[in-house]
């Protein structure tokens, strides 16, 4: 059998690019695509860093200006008052391990009636919440006060 030789086609007088061009081209990509991540996470950082600043300064606002007592229960409406100096934006009230949320704003030394569903003689752990986004409230667990009807 015999093998058919292929031609070998020559391109006489056209040159590739140079090996210098080419290393240049390679850099300059690397450089631009270094710089667009860069400058993305540099942005995405400064986010996550500005979040956390607002959570972190909210969880601090917990512990110094928020503070409440229960008045008084009456026909499973509970009377609040904001004792602190912030604005408390929301509840958890927990009776026998279930949690309901009531979204009922206090303004500092206001008081408010909050409907729960606890019975004479159980206990209700009354948990302040403060917004910290749209639709997003941070619970100031360690100003938790238990009442017991």
């Amino acid at each position: 059998m015999l093998q058919k030789k292929l031609p070998i086609y020559v391109h006489r007088g056209k040159k590739g690019i140079s090996p210098l061009i080419a290393s240049v081209l390679v850099i300059g990509m690397v450089v631009v695509t270094a710089s667009i991540v860069f400058f993305w996470g540099k942005g995405f950082t400064e986010e996550i860093i500005e979040k956390e600043g607002a959570v972190s300064q909210q969880r601090l606002n917990c512990a110094t200006d928020v503070k409440i007592n229960v008045l008084s229960e009456s026909s499973g409406l509970l009377t609040i008052e904001n004792a602190g100096s912030g604005r408390v934006d929301a509840f958890s009230l927990v009776v026998d391990g279930v949690a309901e949320e009531q979204i009922v704003s206090i303004e500092p030394g206001n008081t408010q009636q909050i409907a729960s569903s606890v019975q004479p003689g159980q206990k209700v752990d009354i948990i302040p919440k403060i917004r910290i986004g749209a639709g997003v409230f941070q619970p100031c667990s360690s100003q938790k006060v238990t009442y017991k009807v």
